[in-house]
């Protein structure tokens, strides 16, 4: 009940000592320590919602580790999960301490079908015919695929399949219905969710229709959340995940911290998700040490045109000083002797919300965060072409079990140019030996973001100009 009267009224008065410790927000879907198996096609392959999520938690809730997993395959769909199953996912997955997050449906929806020559050759009947077809034989295989997954995780969270942008004016020929159809596979994951008693969901693609509909509806057919494939998000659709998945999975509202000062009355007001401590008023100054219990989400400029859609600095990424009392005039915030911005009496009586303050070192100590998440997506991505080759080749490799014949194998495809993908053979040739070496290194950068987001006490100083 503390936290609760905390989070929802993060002004409330309360009386306060020279040390004025806040309980810590929690999180609704993740424990300390928990595994978190990111499972599907070319998307979660890439990764982009992932290193997202991956920022987020790290900077929010710094003490509470977890672990990602990627175990996306690029060109995946229902029937590839279902057939690496056992050695490529169950091993990750654990009962007690696992979040498994699925998403898939843009590969299993056929997209070739949708276009203009595909529907003149098949006909309208046959084109209706092969929907029912695809949508049936999907719902069969989420439902086994789901009930599998909840079985061997502690929460299985059903992501609605991404969106398919129909709406861009982009050179991508435009394959319409293909999103429409995706809808109707979210709804079959909602459906089917309500059947297990661990999942849960999380309605992707409204809310990136939501978002991109705005996007366009402001700034033109040419700006997309997606890719110009119209199908692959990058960072800035990632991001628009992330709020969804804070939407539909967490609080309604999720602070970095929050300090309220009375400096008429000499005291703290109140606290939230961080500690105050040594705090001096004087006249038209006031110094105090603050240690926020998480830090703030440094947006990617990629992303920051979708910001006025969503709800995040408000809800999600709120640093708020709030300084009631003082006297009328202009005043200059240091923190740990530097100035890093100026404010009037009036703003910071209203509070003001230092995450987007690119001066702070609470601000540089996570963009430091994001770029070990992004080398952890790179590293992430790449690794995931050995899993995919033996996926393209699981009727041959079904045959060799030894590592070294593999490659051979695999070499032999790239020199007589029958390779489908000649990158990613070349990155089994070259990587396969190597691929505990760099599972391990994953590991480690995975170690390192947790081990560089503890946040350190920070001294404040306000002073007027």
């Amino acid at each position: 009940m503390k936290i609760l009267l905390l989070c929802l009224c993060p002004f409330l008065t309360l009386f306060a000592h020279l040390a004025y410790p806040a309980e810590k927000c929690r999180s609704k879907i993740f424990n300390d320590g928990d595994s978190v198996c990111m499972v599907g096609d070319s998307i979660t392959a890439w990764g982009w919602h992932t290193a997202n999520i991956m920022l987020f938690y790290a900077t929010r809730f710094p003490e509470m580790k977890l672990n990602f997993h990627n175990l996306g395959i690029s060109g995946d769909s229902c029937a590839g999960i279902m057939h690496r199953m056992n050695y490529d996912i169950l091993p990750h997955l654990d009962r007690h301490n696992c979040v498994c997050v699925l998403m898939i449906g843009m590969n299993d929806v056929g997209r070739n079908k949708f276009s203009q020559n595909a529907k003149r050759r098949t006909g309208e009947r046959e084109f209706l015919k092969s929907i029912t077809q695809t949508r049936k034989l999907y719902a069969e295989r989420v439902e086994s695929i789901s009930n599998t997954l909840s079985k061997n995780s502690r929460i299985l969270v059903l992501f609605t399949p991404s969106i398919y942008d129909q709406t861009a004016n982009l050179a991508a020929e435009n394959l319409a219905g293909v999103n429409d159809e995706l809808r109707q596979f979210g709804e079959i994951c909602k459906s089917y969710s309500a059947k297990l008693e661990n999942c849960r969901v999380a309605d992707m693609n409204l809310g990136m229709s939501e978002v991109n509909a705005k996007l366009q509806k402001d700034f033109g057919a040419e700006q997309t959340i997606i890719g110009p494939d119209r199908v692959h998000p990058s960072f800035c659709g990632g991001f628009v995940m992330l709020n969804r998945w804070l939407k539909d999975l967490e609080s309604d509202s999720i602070p970095v911290s929050s300090v309220a000062l009375d400096a008429r009355n000499k005291r703290i007001a109140s606290l939230v998700n961080c500690k105050v401590s040594e705090v001096e008023f004087s006249e038209d100054a006031i110094k105090f040490v603050s240690e926020e219990f998480s830090l703030p989400f440094p947006v990617d400029e990629s992303a920051q045109k979708v910001l006025a859609y969503l709800p995040f600095q408000t809800k999600y990424n709120r640093q708020t000083l709030q300084i009631i009392g003082l006297n009328p005039g202009t005043y200059i915030l240091s923190i740990g002797g530097n100035p890093v911005a100026e404010y009037s009496a009036k703003d910071l009586a209203r509070g003001v919300n230092l995450s987007e303050n690119r001066k702070t070192p609470q601000y540089a100590q996570a963009e430091a965060i994001y770029e070990k998440c992004s080398a952890f997506r790179n590293l992430a991505a790449s690794f995931r072409s050995i899993a995919m080759v033996e996926l393209l080749e699981r009727k041959e490799f079904g045959k060799i079990s030894d590592p070294m014949e593999r490659i051979e194998y695999a070499r032999s495809k790239l020199a007589d140019k029958t390779a489908p993908y000649p990158d990613i053979y070349e990155y089994y040739v070259k990587n396969k030996a190597r691929e505990k070496e760099i599972a391990k290194e994953l590991s480690r950068l995975n170690e390192e973001i947790y081990a560089s987001a503890i946040p350190a006490p920070h001294l404040y100083e306000l002073r007027k100009k």
